[in-house]
């Protein structure tokens, strides 16, 4: 199902939602620093992200749940 698309990013793959990059996290998150999402991630205030051919993807659907649960938390 990869090769159908032009590039990973934006694909969806298995049922698992679009994938974002960094760049897309970062957006998604209003510009939040790379340094500030791995202390995120580290925390466990962000899903762990996919790693392939050493870039990492996150399942849009899993970021959303994901800040969807922190904020009825907060």
């Amino acid at each position: 199902m990869l090769e159908q698309c032009k590039s990973f990013n934006g694909c969806s793959w298995g049922g698992g939602g679009r994938y974002l990059t960094m760049r897309e996290l970062r957006a998604k998150l209003r510009g939040r620093s790379r340094s500030a999402i791995y202390l995120d991630l580290e925390a466990g205030r962000l899903p762990q992200p996919l790693k392939l051919g050493g870039r990492l993807y996150w399942v849009e659907d899993e970021v959303d749940a994901h800040l969807g649960e922190l904020r009825k938390d907060g």
